[in-house]
């Protein structure tokens, strides 16, 4: 839950919005699933839409400057 309370602070995603994100990524670890939620946060408050971030943040298995990378605009 901690997790969730994480992109929860931002204030643009709640709980329900992000708890099935990361059951989706299936993850196991507990530090990975913080930083997943860490990134997250840090992207939405960077202020990119929720989906999108949620998408780049799976694809690029939580890494925040290839997750960032993949939201940019010709990047």
């Amino acid at each position: 839950m901690k997790a969730c309370r994480t992109v929860e602070k931002t204030g643009k995603s709640s709980i329900d919005e992000t708890l099935p994100f990361l059951i989706q990524c299936n993850l196991s670890d507990k530090m990975v699933i913080l930083s997943y939620s860490e990134v997250c946060s840090n992207l939405l408050k960077m202020g990119f839409p929720r989906p999108q971030i949620f998408e780049a943040v799976a694809v690029e298995k939580g890494d925040q400057n290839r997750a960032l990378s993949r939201l940019l605009p010709n990047s």
